[in-house]
């Protein structure tokens, strides 16, 4: 489907109920391989009990500053009986990524907030074309605590990252996310660390506050530019540097 959309040229629409068995669709006009500096993939997060349809949610501010920046942007919409296909859905979207560098983009980046983080992680670990992953509160399950889904939330991540070998990657962890069990910045840390591949994890930076602090006008202010270094060939920033809070 995506690529009769970019063989006619696409016009600037997101998805409507209609296209909700569409599987990628662009966000905006795709300007092409030839004039955007990349493509990003962008994958959408789970609604409680997957209502409403979050492939109908509109997407993060920080993707329309990446479509201001010259990047061409498309969503990977999963409606709801669909949307919890972890290792499906990151297959798909591996695939994708190869579909798209086989059409010349420059860079295909792969990008996601909480399930769509996950399976942006799995799927750059599929694939040798992910040049970039932008994972902001990856997680796959529920928020009891005291029930084995949670725990899944930490193997689950840790392992997408262990397959990772070559990608740039953010993956952001926020504050007071229920989702979020504790140690999983440290763990990916060592793990990218230790398979050399370039990284910058946001562990819980102060004044990050929800499971979806990353969607928003704060996270564009305050991350916003180090997100564009690390889809760029600069050197990887440190989180020091990353970090536009002022004071």
């Amino acid at each position: 489907m995506l690529r009769k959309l970019l063989a006619v040229g696409a016009v600037a629409l997101l998805p409507t109920i209609a296209d909700a068995e569409e599987r990628f669709v662009p966000a905006f006009e795709l300007k092409g391989p030839q004039t955007a500096k990349g493509v990003v993939v962008w994958s959408h997060g789970l609604s409680a009990y997957m209502q409403p349809d979050t492939s109908q949610g509109a997407a993060p501010e920080y993707v329309t500053m990446l479509h201001d920046s010259g990047w061409d942007i498309i969503r990977y919409n999963r409606p709801s009986g669909a949307a919890s296909d972890f290792w499906g859905n990151s297959k798909r979207l591996a695939k994708e990524a190869d579909d798209l560098r086989a059409q010349g983009y420059h860079a295909v980046v792969l990008a996601g907030q909480s399930a769509g983080a996950l399976i942006s992680l799995m799927a750059a670990g599929r694939t040798r074309n992910a040049y970039a992953v932008i994972a902001l509160a990856p997680a796959c399950c529920g928020v009891d605590r005291q029930s084995w889904q949670f725990t899944r939330n930490f193997g689950m991540v840790s392992g997408a990252v262990a397959d990772i070998e070559r990608s740039r990657v953010l993956i952001a962890f926020w504050r007071n996310d229920p989702y979020d069990p504790e140690g999983r910045g440290t763990d990916a840390e060592k793990t990218l660390s230790k398979h050399n591949v370039p990284h910058l994890v946001l562990d819980h930076p102060v004044g990050t506050d929800g499971h979806r602090w990353g969607n928003g006008t704060f996270f564009v202010q305050r991350f916003g530019a180090c997100v564009l270094r690390i889809m760029s060939d600069d050197a990887m920033p440190s989180a020091a540097e990353c970090d536009g809070r002022a004071g």
